[in-house]
């Protein structure tokens, strides 16, 4: 199968975003474990946002919610 003009080329996911019930947790697994660098965070009285690179480009992102439940 040959590329043509209408082919997409995938170069990598600028950021994914998934929801957390531990932000702690999950920076102990990204950045202690698998070595992710934390590149940002957001955070407010009821919500943490935290990017992790996986690459070049590419980040994987989690919330956390507090005091709120998701259906």
């Amino acid at each position: 199968m040959s590329a043509t003009p209408e082919t997409v080329h995938w170069r990598g996911v600028h950021h994914l975003a998934l929801v957390t019930p531990d932000m702690d947790a999950t920076v102990r697994f990204w950045h202690g474990v698998l070595d992710a660098r934390l590149v940002a965070t957001l955070a407010a009285p009821t919500f943490r946002h935290y990017f992790f690179e996986i690459g070049a480009g590419n980040t994987i992102a989690f919330f956390e919610y507090k005091n709120q439940h998701l259906a």
